[in-house]
Formats: structure tokens, sequence, C-alpha cells
């Protein structure tokens, strides 16, 4: 860009010469832009501050001898000043309509929200009042509307006053503030949804819905008014209030003019559920012993002194609602051990729940299948693995331990096994049966069995293969075939690939 001083720059603009001028622009742009911008306040739009800029740069290369020496910067802003005034004294009759609105003295205006009426068919274009917005007391903010013909706007500039005289006349509870607590154990609550619905007499209703369990006797409420409006019962988070029918709050404005009644109410997500559990064993029906809070099952006092099986095909009914059920009703469970069983409807309205069944015998122990003299069989309970195979080779469990050994021939390949694996009855495992896993190193299985859960950590140690063991004991004996001394096999067999 050409350099220039201010004087040199200045002889040059009274000669009329297109450099200087597009050194002046350079230099001072952003300068005269800011005046422009300043003086138009909200009203400030990108076309028209540049529009206004240009204007400023032209009038001054027209009358650069009115200039004096030294006063070219002070000149720029005075022009840029007065044509921003001169743009507002034109457009504010023709392209803006001015209101004010005054509020009590303290209102919080950072995060508003304007109530507008518009015409019928227009929309308004700025700013977005489906949330709060901030206003500034005494500074202007444009409210854009865009006719029905989707092409004529108009703006509104609104400017907020704030007056000590002036009382609120708002009475509104705001649903989006609202929050909850269990009174109980004093934990907050998470809404899953908020319903707001007006009746016929102008009541706002009001329901939430929270997670299945709540106690909606025992609730903390807190919740935004508007500016200095009371509310009876109160809404400060501190009054303990039962909330399970609909409940009458009555929000008052500070100037008294205005009330405004809601009827609020919680309601807890319903939660999947069974409602009979019966099992038919050597001819006798029994029924189990629901608990919904404890989420439990429990068949008491069943004769297991000449059972054969521990396996019983459960008859299941579900409650209203209720559309799955897992494992299914009719479906053979073994009862030796704690069984689960999760039921589910539709995700949206219900909470899905997941029952430990157990079948106890007179004892008080869970049944057990009988050999012919009557002796029980030894029974594994909890959450555990049973079998855990590789190769059609067998584990060595340690359930104390929290290990399973697995012996393979000498240079068997591991690094891509499919364990076959076995638990006790309502078990989960990972990684998961009959998954791909690497054995080269000690890797750990998780038995989940409801809350309870049992670590493994698998390992695999070889050994050397019965050919091997015959090579090595046909070394020791140094036997001779042939004339040739047969020696041990300095390359071990690989077994498997």
């Amino acid at each position: 860009m050409l350099e220039l001083t201010e004087e040199d720059a200045l002889q040059r603009l009274r000669a009329q010469d297109p450099a200087a001028l597009s050194w002046l622009i350079g230099r001072y742009n952003r300068y005269v832009a800011s005046i422009v911008c300043a003086v138009l306040g909200a009203r400030c739009r990108p076309q028209d501050a540049e529009e206004l800029t240009a204007d400023v740069f032209y009038s001054v290369f027209r009358r650069a001898e009115a200039i004096s020496p030294g006063k070219l910067q002070a000149y720029l802003g005075a022009a840029a000043r007065n044509r921003a005034k001169d743009f507002l004294r034109k457009q504010a009759p023709i392209e803006a309509d001015l209101d004010t609105v005054t509020l009590p003295d303290g209102t919080d205006l950072s995060k508003t929200i304007p109530h507008v009426t518009l015409s019928q068919g227009a929309t308004l274009v700025q700013p977005d009042i489906s949330k709060p917005i901030k206003f500034v007391a005494d500074v202007a903010t444009p409210f854009t509307v865009q006719a029905e013909d989707g092409k004529t706007t108009r703006t509104y500039y609104v400017t907020v006053k704030l007056d000590s005289s002036v009382k609120a006349s708002g009475a509104e509870l705001i649903p989006s503030s609202i929050q909850l607590t269990d009174a109980n154990i004093l934990r907050a609550l998470d809404i899953l949804s908020t319903n707001v619905t007006v009746d016929d007499k102008g009541v706002t209703k009001i329901e939430l819905k929270v997670n299945a369990g709540v106690d909606t006797t025992a609730l903390y409420f807190k919740a935004d008014t508007s500016y200095k409006a009371t509310c009876t019962p109160a809404v400060d988070g501190k009054t303990k209030l039962n909330l399970t029918n609909w409940t009458k709050f009555t929000v008052t404005s500070e100037d008294k003019t205005n009330t405004n009644v809601y009827q609020i109410k919680v309601t807890p997500k319903k939660q999947a559920e069974i409602t009979s559990f019966k099992l038919t064993i050597n001819g006798q029906t029994y029924t189990g012993a629901i608990d919904n809070k404890a989420n439990t099952i429990k068949i008491t006092g069943v004769d297991d002194s000449n059972l054969t099986s521990t396996s019983f095909a459960p008859d299941i009914t579900l409650g209203e609602g209720t559309l799955i059920c897992s494992p299914a009703s009719g479906v053979a469970q073994d009862f030796s051990s704690a069984v689960q069983y999760i039921v589910n409807g539709d995700p949206d309205t219900m909470l899905a729940r997941t029952y430990t069944v157990t079948v106890l015998n007179k004892s008080g122990k869970l049944i057990s299948k009988s050999s012919n003299g009557g002796t029980t069989e030894p029974v594994l309970t909890g959450a555990k693995i049973t079998s855990f195979k590789i190769y059609d080779t067998a584990g060595e469990i340690d359930h104390n331990a929290g290990t399973i050994t697995i012996k393979l021939p000498n240079g068997t390949n591991v690094t891509k096994v499919v364990p076959q694996i076995t638990t006790t009855s309502g078990c989960t495992v990972y990684p998961a049966n009959n998954q791909v896993v690497n054995l080269t190193r000690p890797m750990e299985y998780t038995v989940t069995l409801g809350k309870e859960t049992k670590v493994y950590t698998v390992k695999v140690v070889y050994v050397r293969s019965l050919s091997q063991q015959l090579w090595d004991e046909v070394a020791d004996n140094n036997t001779v075939n042939g004339g040739h001394q047969v020696s041990k096999d300095p390359h071990p067999l690989g077994g498997r690939p």
C-alpha cells in the first residue's frame, strides 16, 4: 500500500488523487465504521454501516480543501457521527416504530421472555423469543416482523426503562424452571417430561413425569415466578408437599392486579411387573411371593427329597402394559440357583424391571435334585462359571481363588480361540460365550447375576503332549534304533494349529 504522511495525503486528496483516497480508506475504514455503528446502536445493520462509511470517505475526497492540516482524523470522526445521525432522522419515521416498556426497578433483564402479539399471518423474524432474551436498560432492542406475503418487513425498537415507583404486574409460574427433590433422601429428581395444558376455565395444568419408585407424597418443589410475585403454597423448595394428585398453586402479582391458578401433580413412570409366578413340582403347584420393592419372587416349602430334576417351566402372568418377559413363561429354567427374569413394556412410558427368583426347600435352601439314595448333589449358586473349554479341553476352576487354568499341549496356538462357557442359571458373562479371544496372556472374565459379580482370571499353561513325553522317555532310556542313537526331539510337536 502507498506510504504517505497525513500532510502528503491531504495535499493529494485536494488534487483529487484516487491513490490518496485508497490510502485514506485503508488506514481509517475501521475507525469510521466503529463510530457509525456506535451512533446507530441497536439499529446498526451491516449494509447500512457499510454505505454510511463509504459516504464519509467520498465527502472527504470531495471537500478535502476544507480540512485543516493535522485535523484529518478529527474531521473523519465528525463526518461519521453527522452522517449516522442524519440517517437515523430520515429512517425513524419510515422504517421503525419506537416503543418503551417500563418495569420495576431491580427487574432482572438478562433472562426475559417477552409476550408478543402479531397481526394475522405475520411472523417474528428476530429475536428468537422461544427462549429468554437479554434486554439492556435504556438501550433499544429491534423486533423485526415479516408480513404474510413473506417479503414486507417492519422493525420495532423496544426500549426497557426501570422505575422504582412501578410495581410488577406479572403473575406467572415458569414450568421450565421447576425443580423436584425427594424429601425422604434429599436427592434431586430427574424430571422426564413436563406436560402443560390450559383447561376451559383458564387454569394451567402441569403434569411432571418422574422415574418409577419416587415417593410423590414427600417432595420439595421449587420454581421461578414473575418478578416479585407471590405463590401459595410457597415454591421456594423448602416446603414438603404431597403432589400425588392435582395440587392448586395460586400466583399473585406484586401490584395485586393479576392472579393465575396452576394445577400441578407429579406422576411416576410406570414399571413393568409380574403379577403371578407359579411352578408345578411333582404334581404340586407353588405360588411365588412377589416383592415389587425388592424386585424378588420367592417360592418356599418345596419338597425336594425325591427330585430328579431342578428344571421347571413357570406359569407367569404379566401386569397391565407389560409386554415382554425374558425368559418367557412356559420355558423351563434350572432353579437350583437364583434365576433372573427381565420384564418390560413400551420404553417411552414404562420402566423395565429385573426380578430375582429363588425356589427354596423346606429347610430354606435352594432346591436340588437327589440321587436314588436320597443323597443331595452339591449345587453351585450365585455368579459362577461352571465350565470353561478350549479345543474340548476343560479348564480347572478354582472358585475361591477366582482362577481358571487350562492345560494345553506345548505349541498350541491360542491367539484366536473360541471358549465354550457355561455359568450358573441366570448369569451373564463378559467376554461372552463363543466370543473369539486371545489367550496368549491371562484374561479376566466377569460373571454377573443381578447385583452380584465375580471375576475369574483365565490362564493357559503349556504341557508336553503324550508324544513329546514318549520322546523324552525314549531319550532317557538311550534306546538305539537301527544302529543310531535316538535322542530327545529338539523340535516339540505343535499339537494343534
